[in-house]
């Protein structure tokens, strides 16, 4: 990688994370010494605030390469998503995801070519009509092609890791309080090579383990 680029992907890794932690240190900030001495819990929910404090979720999504990257992947199976989320104010969610993106490789003749991938992301909720509401944001991924969709991970020999980054939009659908239904897509990309590019559409469920 040339130093431009390494320098360019060192402003977007640190921007992306120095957005998630400005956030964050908005919504826990020292309370008032008013609000410290009430007998309120010290975590409120606030009274337009849709969602629960964290979810856990499992998803399911298939992955279709894009523009240069069809020369290098061929779209496989669907693979699940396993995420952690957590809900900053109500505004704002973070969370962290691992998943095989499913592939076969375009120059192997069809050889199987998962992508583990981790990650972490950050979404502007938007309401649209409660219970509707719309998640809008960016993802910061670390993309390793693997030779099988299984641990321990067995490294490809035809394409390197890369980090990689995404925008995202999805549909949540808040249901009984503590569950989310959601539905949406993201389009991806390495940051090291053309090869590893592609779009993601989803469907989900999330599940509440306590209330605020």
């Amino acid at each position: 990688m040339k130093a431009p680029d390494v320098r360019i992907l060192t402003a977007i890794v640190a921007g992306f994370f120095s957005l998630s932690m400005n956030c964050l240190a908005e919504t826990t900030a020292a309370p008032t010494p008013a609000a410290a001495s009430s007998l309120a819990p010290a975590v409120q929910r606030r009274h337009d605030d849709p969602y629960q404090r964290w979810y856990i979720s499992a998803s399911v999504a298939r992955n279709f390469p894009e523009a240069y990257g069809d020369q290098f992947l061929v779209t496989d199976k669907a693979n699940p998503i396993l995420s952690y989320w957590y809900n900053l104010d109500g505004d704002w969610m973070i969370g962290f995801f691992g998943q095989f993106k499913m592939f076969k490789s375009g120059r192997l003749k069809g050889e199987p070519l998962p992508i583990w991938t981790i990650g972490h992301d950050i979404q502007r909720s938007i309401r649209i009509w409660h219970p509707l509401h719309f998640l809008v944001g960016g993802k910061l991924l670390y993309l390793m092609p693997t030779q099988e969709a299984k641990l321990p991970l067995r490294r490809s020999e035809e394409q390197p890791s890369e980090i990689g980054i995404a925008i995202s939009g999805n549909f949540a659908l808040v249901l009984f309080d503590r569950w989310l239904v959601t539905a949406g897509v993201n389009r991806w990309r390495g940051t090291g090579t053309q090869r590893l590019q592609g779009s993601e559409i989803q469907v989900g469920l999330a599940w509440a383990p306590s209330t605020y």
